[in-house]
C-alpha cells in the first residue's frame, strides 16, 4: 500500500492544491517533503491524519490539544475542524472543506477516501456526525464501499474497514507522525504507549472491549431479574441462553457460508471489471497514470482561464462596453494627438534653420528707412517665424489642435491604444459589440 496524491480544498492555508506522490521503487521507496517554516508540512500531515482516521486521528494531531475523555475529544475535534475551514472560503459563498486520499493497494488497484466537514453561515460544523461526509471509492471502477444496511453502528464499520485495510488506530501513532514531535516522543516515557501497540497488534484490545461489553450485558440482565426469582426461573432462563446460543451457531454457520460466496462474487466481479476495462480504453496503471496527467494539465489549463476571464471582467470589458463607436472616437483622438506629438516633435529642429534666417533679417532691416521701432521690428520677426514654420513644418491635415488626453503620451499611448484593441477583441468574440451605447 502506497498513497499517491493528497487533494486539499478549502483546508487552512490551501485554496486548492493537489500533491502528487511517485509510486516506489526498488530503491526508491521514501519521500521525503521538506521546506521552511510555516510553509505547510504539519498543514499537509494532519490532513493525512484526519483524512485517512476522521476523529480518531486527533491524538496524532498536537496543535489539536490532549483529550482526556470522549467528550473532550469530540470539543476539540470541532474546534480543530472549524479553524481548519480556509478564511477566503465562506466570503466566496462556499461553506465546506474537503480531504482527498488516493492509495494503490498491493495489486495497484487504486483506493480513494474523501472526507468533507460542512458548516454553517457562521463557520460552525453543521449538527450530526460531526458535519461529517466519508466516501471510499474502491478499484479501477471505483467502487463505492458502504456498510450494509442493516449496520446499526457505520461509524464503526467505516473504523474497523479502515483499521484492516490499512492501519489500525491504536498502532497509528508509531507510524504516522510529524518532525515536530518527533522530539517530544524522544523524551517521553513510551513504555503505555509500546504496551498499546503490542496489545493491538495481538488484538488484545479487542478482547478486552468484549469482556467489558460481556460484564455489562451480565449486569444489565442481573438488574432486570426481580430479587423474588426463584431458581427455577433462573433455569429457564439458562435454557432460552443455551438455545440462543444454538440459534446464533447456526446462524454464524450460514453467515459464513455466504460470506463465502461473497468473496467468489466479488472476485468474479472484479475480474469482468478488470476485463471490461482492458476493452474499453485501458485500465493499466501507466494509462492511469496518463489519464491522472491529462486531468493536471486540464486543471492547469482551466485555472489560466479563470485568471484571463479575471483579467478581461477586471480591465478589457468595462472597455467593451463602452460601445464601438465610443471606442473609435476615442482611438481617432488619440491618434491624432500622437501626430501632433509628433510634429511638434519635428518642429523642435526649427530652431537651427529659422535662426539663421532670423539673424539675416536682423542686417536687412537695420537699413529700413526710416527704422522700426522695437515693438514693429518684434511683429516683422514673429511673422517671419510663423510663415517658416507654415513653408517648412507644415501641420498635417488630421492632427489635433490640442492634447486632451496629455496624460497619454509616449510609450503609455501606445498601451492605450492596445487596451482599445484587446476590447474590441472582447466585443467581437462575446457580441458586445451590437450592443448599442449610451
Amino acid at each position: 500500500m502506497y498513497i499517491r496524491s493528497i487533494k486539499l480544498r478549502d483546508w487552512k492555508a490551501y485554496e486548492s492544491a493537489t500533491f502528487e506522490f511517485p509510486a516506489p521503487g526498488n530503491r526508491k521507496n521514501v519521500v521525503l517533503i521538506g521546506g521552511e517554516n510555516g510553509f505547510g508540512k504539519t498543514t499537509l500531515f494532519e490532513a493525512l491524519a484526519l483524512g485517512l482516521f476522521g476523529r480518531d486521528g486527533l491524538p496524532l494531531v498536537l496543535r489539536a490539544g490532549v483529550a482526556g475523555d470522549e467528550q473532550k475529544l469530540s470539543q476539540n475535534f470541532r474546534s480543530f475542524i472549524e479553524r481548519a475551514l480556509f478564511s477566503g472560503a465562506l466570503p466566496a459563498g462556499r461553506s465546506s472543506c474537503s480531504i482527498e486520499l488516493k492509495f494503490f493497494d498491493g495489486n495497484d488497484e487504486p483506493i480513494e477516501i474523501v472526507r468533507k466537514w460542512h458548516f454553517n453561515d457562521a463557520g460552525r460544523l453543521k449538527q450530526g456526525d460531526y458535519g461529517e461526509e466519508l466516501r471510499i471509492l474502491e478499484g479501477t471502477g471505483r467502487r463505492p464501499v458502504n456498510p450494509p444496511r442493516s449496520e446499526a453502528d457505520p461509524e464503526a464499520w467505516f473504523r474497523d474497514w479502515i483499521s484492516r485495510k490499512f492501519l489500525p488506530t491504536s498502532l497509528a501513532s508509531f507510524f504516522l507522525f510529524d518532525g515536530e514531535s518527533a522530539s517530544i516522543y524522544a523524551e517521553r516515557d513510551m513504555g503505555a504507549q509500546v504496551r498499546a501497540g503490542i496489545a493491538g497488534l495481538l488484538g488484545l484490545n479487542w478482547l478486552e472491549q468484549l469482556a467489558k461489553d460481556l460484564r455489562a450485558y451480565a449486569a444489565q440482565k442481573r438488574s432486570q431479574l426481580p430479587r423474588e426469582a426463584s431458581t427455577e426461573a433462573i433455569s429457564q432462563l439458562d435454557s432460552m441462553i443455551s438455545a440462543m446460543e444454538a440459534e446464533l451457531e447456526q446462524a454464524g454457520s450460514k453467515l459464513q457460508e455466504i460470506e463465502a460466496e461473497l468473496r467468489g462474487s466479488e472476485l468474479e466481479r472484479d475480474s469482468l471489471t478488470r476485463e471490461l476495462t482492458a476493452n474499453h480504453g485501458g485500465g493499466t496503471r501507466a494509462q492511469f497514470e496518463e489519464l491522472a496527467k491529462d486531468k493536471a494539465d486540464f486543471e492547469r489549463q482551466y485555472a489560466s482561464a479563470e485568471d484571463r476571464l479575471r483579467t478581461i471582467a477586471e480591465m478589457d470589458l468595462p472597455l467593451a462596453l463602452a460601445g464601438q463607436p465610443l471606442r473609435q472616437r476615442v482611438e481617432i483622438r488619440l491618434e491624432q494627438e500622437r501626430k501632433r506629438e509628433q510634429w511638434e516633435a519635428a518642429t523642435s529642429q526649427r530652431q537651427e534653420r529659422t535662426s539663421q534666417v532670423d539673424a539675416l533679417l536682423g542686417e536687412q532691416l537695420a537699413e529700413v528707412a526710416p527704422p522700426l521701432t522695437v515693438d514693429q521690428e518684434h511683429a516683422v520677426r514673429l511673422a517671419v517665424q510663423h510663415a517658416l514654420e507654415r513653408l517648412w513644418f507644415p501641420p498635417p491635415a488630421d492632427v489635433a489642435d490640442s492634447f486632451r488626453h496629455p496624460h497619454a503620451r509616449g510609450p503609455l499611448l501606445q498601451r492605450v491604444l492596445d487596451r482599445l484593441a484587446n476590447a474590441q477583441a472582447v466585443s467581437t468574440e462575446t457580441g458586445l459589440s451590437r450592443v448599442p451605447c449610451g
